[in-house]
């Protein structure tokens, strides 16, 4: 597949990404950096919580998510940035050892008169992990280039 720009995306499109198979080690590490949760970081205590064991951070999820969508979609089309994601959900948890994977859809596509050289795309995406269970959904709204701003 060549580099998709503005003119090559419609709403309803669909693209799958990702694999990856999260590890406890990794858990922990982000989550002392970053999310410094006592379910994220210990396993006594996550055993003690609501959880009954580890778990990912979400923002940990968030950022797999974004490593996953950039490797296998963003990386093949004309993307020119970001300017925001709106409904961030986290569904089911993360746990060491789960294999994530998704699916982006366009959601919405509008052409702004003030940036004619791309049109702002919103990416509807859908992680889930080896049971097929909805992980994280959120969705990002991104600008892609034109295939003439381009050339």
């Amino acid at each position: 597949m060549g580099t998709l720009y503005a003119e090559d995306i419609a709403v309803g499109d669909e693209f799958p990404f990702g694999s990856h198979t999260v590890t406890k080690e990794e858990i922990v590490a982000f989550a002392e950096q970053f999310d410094p949760q006592p379910f994220h970081t210990d396993e006594a205590a996550a055993a003690e919580s609501m959880f009954g064991g580890l778990v990912a951070s979400g923002w940990h999820v968030v950022s797999l998510t974004n490593r996953m969508l950039t490797e296998d979609v963003f990386s093949k089309t004309a993307l020119q940035g970001g300017h925001g994601t709106d409904k961030v959900r986290f569904h089911t948890p993360t746990r060491p050892g789960d294999t994530l994977s998704g699916v982006v859809e366009i959601v919405d596509v509008d052409d702004p008169e003030s940036r004619p050289h791309h049109q702002d795309i919103s990416f509807g995406v859908t992680t889930c992990n080896q049971d097929g269970e909805d992980v994280l959904t959120m969705v990002n709204h991104g600008m892609v280039a034109r295939r003439e701003s381009a050339e």
